[in-house]
């Protein structure tokens, strides 16, 4: 009669030890799947993340100083920048002016070199009237002789007039031969002409040159552009962080 509650209570445990195991079991399934890579469940796996901790915050540490020297390089850079944005802006502006100095010359030259090509044409009108009254001359006596030297009145008061205008292009300048001179009776007006012709070859050399350096300046502009636009697309970036 006692073996009967005896068997039960062992029954019992039986069950117990049952249940356990499969829970057991299942506990053990469940961390398989969690951590399939960590055959000894979390605790191993929190072992290796802090053997890895101290050297992942000592790479931390060295992206972090890295970034910060990276930064203070930008940031010398911008300021390089700046400052040669601000000395090409001075450039510019002293070429510009230069531009604006090398064209008023340009003006002002072929103003000069008008003037002096009207001169040369009245010069040559007095030229053929000499070439005519010399002519005349080994011919006979001219009848109206009066009426060309109020001609020849008239072409000395304008060569006068254009020589007023001249007198101040006092540069040194090349003198070339003349390819035709003035007849020989007038010596008078033989300097004067090749004074105007040789002031008329200086003045369009002088001008040839003002416009080889208002080239040369141009390009130089064009060039100060180009850079001023790149270093302005540069600063126009965002700012490394």
């Amino acid at each position: 009669m006692a073996a009967t509650p005896h068997g039960g209570a062992d029954s019992w445990k039986t069950e117990v030890a049952q249940k356990l195991a499969s829970l057991e079991r299942r506990l053990d399934q469940c961390m398989q799947k969690l951590a399939p890579d960590a055959p000894q469940g979390f605790d191993s796996r929190l072992g290796q993340l802090e053997k890895q901790l101290p050297k992942l915050e000592l790479q931390l540490g060295h992206y972090l100083g890295a970034t910060t020297g990276a930064k203070e390089a930008v940031t010398a850079q911008a300021r390089q920048l700046s400052c040669v944005e601000e000395r090409l802006s001075s450039q510019l502006d002293a070429v510009q002016a230069s531009v604006q100095v090398y064209q008023s010359k340009v003006g002002a030259l072929e103003d000069e070199l008008e003037n002096g090509m009207n001169t040369l044409k009245s010069l040559a009108k007095h030229q053929a009237l000499l070439t005519k009254l010399a002519a005349s001359e080994e011919e006979g006596p001219l009848p109206n002789l009066s009426g060309h030297d109020a001609q020849m009145q008239e072409l000395v008061l304008d060569l006068a007039s254009r020589m007023s205008q001249l007198e101040h292009v006092d540069r040194p300048g090349r003198t070339n031969t003349l390819e035709s001179a003035p007849p020989a009776e007038d010596s008078q007006l033989r300097p004067q002409l090749q004074q105007l012709q040789a002031t008329n070859q200086r003045l369009h050399k002088e001008m040839l040159d003002v416009v080889a350096k208002l080239e040369e300046h141009s390009v130089h502009l064009a060039s100060c552009r180009s850079r001023m636009e790149v270093l302005e697309a540069q600063n126009a970036r965002p700012a490394v962080k």
